[in-house]
């Protein structure tokens, strides 16, 4: 007996298109991309960019109610921040970075931390770019210095468009040297951690505010969530450390200078036993991008 099957139920599926994007030069944490797509979003690995934000919001969620998981006793507080960073090309793969910030609590009244780091940043095959650097850190309470650190700090990036957003993945690990200092009956010393993040930020292009794109102002908004996590001998109760909730407009003004006004939520758990620490921070950052002139000897800026 012969079976005989309608060919439909035959004939094979056409495959799934590879999964493929476009790669634009990497961002650095404070910096947003230049709006290019603003038509109908093309499809992009199979996914439209309608799938951009819903994965950002999963991930932001799932990181808040982990640290939040426990019952801990939350102290809370207000801070301002203020960070200017810069970025010098060398030549097409070399870069210089630098950034300076302080923060505040109480108003602004009391500084609560001052910071300053230092690297260099290299481009990576397939699109990847890496970087390595040192930083200080200046811990204030109460009006005096009471820790420093010094941080050795590695990370990697990489960013990919959904439409007109483009997601930013940033992989970092921190090897972090603290120092305390003496205060009363309460003697100093030295410790160390390490500490890995992660950040997933979408930038959303707003309003261009001109007709050339690339030169034009441009209004984004920044959407983001990093978590900080501890490991050492010396971490027992705060493994989860931080985790930045960060949403704000930015505002560039040009392809080489842009502002930003961010809000930023930070929870984490502390060194003492069932103690977290609940955070509402103004952020206000400036970025500015520079160029070595390949035929300026004198070094100058472009």
């Amino acid at each position: 007996m012969k079976l005989s099957l309608p060919m439909r139920r035959l004939t094979s599926q056409k495959p799934a298109p590879a999964v493929t994007s476009t790669l634009g030069a990497l961002p650095a944490l404070h910096e947003l991309p230049t709006l290019q797509a603003w038509g109908n979003p093309p499809r992009v690995g199979g996914l439209s960019k309608g799938w951009g934000v819903p994965y950002l919001m999963v991930f932001m969620l799932t990181g808040t109610l982990v640290l939040k998981a426990q019952k801990r006793s939350i102290v809370h507080t207000s801070q301002q921040w203020v960070q200017v960073y810069a970025q010098v090309e060398i030549n097409g793969k070399l870069s210089i970075l630098a950034d300076a910030g302080m923060r505040q609590t109480h108003n602004g009244k009391w500084p609560s931390q001052r910071l300053i780091r230092t690297g260099i940043g290299y481009r990576l095959p397939y699109r990847w770019q890496g970087a390595t650097g040192i930083a200080r850190f200046s811990f204030q309470q109460d009006g005096r210095t009471n820790r420093q650190e010094w941080r050795i700090w590695q990370e990697l990036n990489r960013s990919h468009p959904l439409g007109s957003i483009t997601l930013q993945h940033r992989l970092r690990a921190e090897a972090r040297f603290f120092e305390q200092t003496p205060s009363g009956s309460e003697p100093g010393g030295h410790s160390f951690n390490m500490r890995f993040r992660y950040r997933l930020q979408a930038s959303i292009p707003v309003a261009r505010l001109g007709r050339k794109k690339e030169e034009s102002p441009a209004l984004m908004l920044t959407v983001a969530d990093e978590l900080f996590v501890n490991t050492g001998k010396e971490i027992i109760h705060n493994t989860l450390d931080n985790n930045r909730l960060i949403v704000g407009p930015a505002l560039r003004i040009n392809p080489r200078l842009m502002v930003a006004m961010l809000y930023n939520h930070q929870y984490g758990h502390r060194s003492v036993r069932n103690t977290a620490e609940s955070a509402e921070i103004c952020w206000m950052t400036l970025t500015w991008k520079g160029r070595l002139k390949a035929s300026d000897k004198a070094g100058r800026f472009q």
